[in-house]
């Protein structure tokens, strides 16, 4: 169960193989197979479905990563991670080469209303702005989904399990992700050095904002599953009948009425990413 959780750690630790690069942190190929190319984005979603979404706010200069996804229960038995809205806020996309932070607050906004979201947080860093404003606004809408806005307190071994959760995860096929480039990227090239999973600091990929916001998204929806899975726990979740593919987005006329009435565009606004 080790090896299957974790086969390039067991491999180097346990079977004395050499891998390509000692400090790559997750297999390539694993993450090829996660981006699913029947799965598009989407900036709204179904009002009985539980969205949790994280953004990860870089420092001066930096993007600003965001990742929204919900869970379905597979075939295989045990609940999947469906990324529903994988974002980044460029830099190159701004005047001056700095993120307006105005217009990441109008976004995240849009997408609090538009999915609804359950649950929303934010690292520690530069984000007590975002997270007063959402909260102030939330309570003075009536939105159909009380959204619960918090910051976490990262630590070096919260950090760590986060990281090896996802990891976990994603060698099981348990992670599902429309196509997003810079996304790919940051997931291929982080790193573990000296205990800890980061990105690099030389070459072209030298932030990993998207991919810590994927991180936390599948840790939210996904760490009582993994640690079950990994202290050999079976029966996790009753299997449904027929199951349902991973890749289905939920749904339905009447969810997408009711959304409609709440969403930016029914009040008149435009949808992130739009006009």
């Amino acid at each position: 169960r080790e090896e299957k959780a974790d086969p390039d750690t067991f491999a180097v630790e346990r079977r004395a193989h050499w891998q390509a690069t000692v400090d790559a942190f997750l297999d390539p190929a694993k993450i090829d197979e996660m981006f699913d190319n029947e799965l598009e984005m989407c900036h709204s979603g179904a009002l009985g479905t539980y969205y949790s979404a994280h953004g990860d706010p870089g420092v001066v200069n930096d993007s600003f990563g965001f990742a929204v996804a919900h869970v379905v229960h597979a075939e295989d038995g045990f609940d999947h991670v469906v990324f529903d809205l994988v974002h980044e806020w460029d830099p190159a996309d701004f005047e001056g080469h700095t993120v307006d932070y105005t217009t990441v607050q109008e976004d995240l906004w849009s997408f609090v209303q538009s999915f609804p979201l359950d649950r929303l947080t934010f690292d520690q860093h530069h984000s007590m702005g975002f997270t007063a404003e959402l909260t102030k606004r939330i309570r003075a809408h009536r939105l159909p989904k009380q959204c619960q806005v918090a910051i976490i307190n990262e630590t070096a071994p919260y950090n760590l399990k986060v990281a090896q959760t996802f990891k976990v995860a994603l060698n099981q096929g348990w992670i599902h992700a429309p196509r997003h480039e810079m996304a790919r990227l940051q997931l291929r090239f982080l790193q573990f050095v000296n205990g800890k999973v980061t990105h690099q600091t030389v070459g072209q990929i030298q932030h990993d904002d998207v991919a810590r916001a994927m991180f936390e998204v599948t840790f939210a929806l996904l760490e009582r599953q993994v640690s079950g899975f990994l202290m050999g726990e079976t029966n996790l979740r009753p299997s449904m009948a027929g199951g349902v593919k991973p890749w289905m987005h939920p749904g339905s006329d009447a969810d997408r009425e009711i959304m409609e009435k709440f969403s930016p565009r029914g009040r008149g606004g435009l949808r992130p990413g739009e006009g």
